[in-house]
């Protein structure tokens, strides 16, 4: 038997077994009772704009308005408005970082990111889905 194969297992798998497991990083409470006064007032203004999305515009969220019965073309053009809605959220969630744990502002920036990637694709498939001759 070669050294070389017996030296290439432990040499591929004792950097593995080497590595420290990470101990858990315990993320801060959210304490209501100890919040002063600065504290209460970036929630406020972080929420601001979450609170005019969902009950500021007549549209409502993301150009949905719950009245449109019409078609595919109606539905095509919320989805511009949804778009802006990740985007609002998107700046509430950056805005409110202060207050949040990192691992929830890096999950929901992460979620964004894809619903912006996946957005622009949308129109597109809902048209491949249709009979050839239909227009929106």
């Amino acid at each position: 038997m070669r050294f070389s194969s017996l030296l290439a297992p432990l040499l591929f798998t004792t950097p593995i077994l080497a590595t420290p497991n990470p101990k858990p990083n315990p993320e801060p409470q959210f304490d209501l009772e100890n919040l002063d006064l600065a504290k209460i007032m970036q929630l406020i203004n972080a929420a601001g704009p979450l609170i005019d999305l969902f009950s500021g515009s007549s549209e409502g969220l993301g150009g949905l308005s719950g009245r449109d019965t019409g078609g595919l073309g109606e539905l095509l053009g919320s989805v511009g408005g949804i778009g802006d809605t990740v985007g609002k959220l998107g700046n509430v969630v950056t805005q409110a970082d202060a207050l949040l744990t990192p691992r929830f502002v890096n999950q929901t920036h992460s979620l964004i990111d894809t619903a912006s990637t996946l957005l622009p694709l949308l129109p597109g498939l809902i048209g491949g889905l249709l009979p050839n001759g239909t227009s929106r």
